[in-house]
């Protein structure tokens, strides 16, 4: 709903939204209810067929090897796909491309920063006393430094990063003997300090579980 609610007031005029890495299409059809002309892009069979049924257009490769029309979406969304992708530059390239100009991205990705402070914790056996696995390693993992650095080489401009929100409870199972509630309250706790760190440091410490980026073509 975040992800929507700044896209439909950045470009109100609606248009063509591809979502990247859409997975069973549950944005698809968010998106679609406020009149947006929705397609994605998910390389797992059994999701995209999960998609496809609801009768929206997926492409079934990576996105740079998928083949898109240049200049055809006003929007394109993407969450916590960058850290799977095997060639993220590529990538970024490739959104720019089939973007219309003006366009908008909307992008979440897990923060490095915060995830290989958690791996470290990990080594000393603190989580495993409480059964958690907090932390999240994928192909790439991303600081917000590296996220402006992969868009602006890419060749978008008017880039804005923050701190996102949680996912509320314990999506992930990652908690252990805390508990839904626990961890819940935890992440909350911690996106609240995050903040804090971010506003006492004048937006330079980006400290989230994950970060939101947004830019234009």
């Amino acid at each position: 709903r975040e992800a929507l609610d700044l896209l439909d007031r950045a470009l109100p005029g609606r248009g063509r939204l591809l979502d990247v890495g859409c997975a069973g299409g549950e944005l698809l059809r968010a998106a679609a209810e406020r009149g947006w002309e929705a397609e994605g892009v998910e390389i797992e069979p059994a999701l995209a067929v999960k998609a496809l049924a609801h009768g929206f257009e997926v492409y079934p490769k990576p996105v740079e090897e998928a083949g898109l029309k240049g200049g055809a979406y006003a929007a394109v969304t993407v969450f916590e796909v960058f850290s799977l992708m095997e060639k993220p530059a590529a990538a970024a390239a490739e959104l720019l491309r089939v973007m219309k100009p003006g366009g908008a991205v909307y992008i979440r990705d897990f923060n490095a920063a915060f995830h290989l402070l958690l791996l470290r914790l990990d080594k000393t056996g603190l989580f495993r006393l409480l059964g958690a696995r907090p932390y999240i390693i994928h192909n790439f993992n991303f600081r917000a430094k590296t996220l402006r650095s992969l868009l602006e080489r890419a060749g978008f401009r008017a880039i804005k990063i923050r701190n996102s929100r949680p996912t509320s409870g314990d999506p992930y199972r990652t908690g252990g003997r805390l508990g839904r509630f626990l961890t819940g309250a935890f992440k909350v706790l911690y996106y609240w300090l995050a903040q804090t760190l971010w506003l006492a440091t004048l937006g330079r410490v980006y400290a989230g579980s994950a970060l939101i980026v947004t830019a234009r073509k």
